[in-house]
């Protein structure tokens, strides 16, 4: 796949009669208003909108989507992180919420603008990518969310109660390198595929002394009915 400023321009080995590649141009899909209907405002669609049509602008200089997923970034990354935000407003108790590895700012930034009564932290290591945060955070007006520039190893000991990863890190991974940075009883969410259950097949066993761990559920994308899986673990 090539594609030039957001847009597919070519796909695969196709050629035309003279053996020159075809020129397929495929724009980006934009079908939020279409899936979830009346349960946002003009505002709130247009406040996605933007993000979104940031989102391929930036991606132009800095890494933040894979290309293969601009076509389809409103399902992939939008619709997902906004059908994830119900299960973990359920669960989640903490004024305070960090997004570990926020990179693009999915879920963290979607999960601020849905949720303005808590606080969420985005965190990455990578400071263009907290620049953009940084930009996207100003322009959409959310006022409950700040991005740090930050490895979470320097994070103090104890200090976080509640926080989210989406492809982030396997769960084994994580879990080791976080673990003191949680209190107890503290609530991690990762959003995950259906690697999921190898993942947690393959966890440590002595990751299992500090931390409980298990499937919340499961959810599917509007269009191409992937589904992924939300696995809750708790700090002992």
């Amino acid at each position: 796949m090539i594609y030039k400023n957001g847009v597919l321009i070519s796909q695969g080995n196709q050629s035309g009669h003279g053996g020159e590649p075809i020129q397929v141009v495929s724009t980006p899909h934009w079908r939020l208003e279409d899936w979830f209907g009346e349960l946002f405002s003009n505002d709130q669609y247009q406040r996605f909108k933007n993000y979104w049509e940031h989102l391929i602008q930036y991606n132009k200089t800095i890494n933040l989507i894979s290309d293969s997923t601009i076509r389809s970034a409103d399902e992939i990354h939008f619709a997902d992180s906004i059908i994830a935000f119900e299960a973990f407003k359920e669960l989640n108790k903490s004024p305070t919420v960090y997004d570990i590895g926020s990179g693009n700012g999915f879920p963290g930034l979607i999960f601020a603008m849905l949720d303005p009564d808590v606080n969420y932290v985005l965190i990455d290591k990578d400071m263009r990518k907290v620049e953009f945060l940084k930009i996207m955070i100003a322009k959409l007006r959310v006022s409950n969310a700040e991005a740090r520039h930050m490895l979470v190893e320097d994070l103090p000991d104890g200090s976080i109660q509640s926080a989210v990863s989406r492809a982030y890190a396997p769960l084994g991974r994580s879990l080791v390198q976080l673990r003191s940075k949680f209190a107890s009883g503290g609530l991690y969410i990762n959003l995950k595929s259906d690697s999921w259950a190898q993942e947690v097949g393959q966890l440590p066993v002595q990751i299992c002394k500090y931390w409980d761990q298990g499937l919340v559920g499961s959810y599917d994308l509007p269009d191409s009915k992937r589904r992924y899986y939300i696995i809750k673990s708790t700090k002992a």
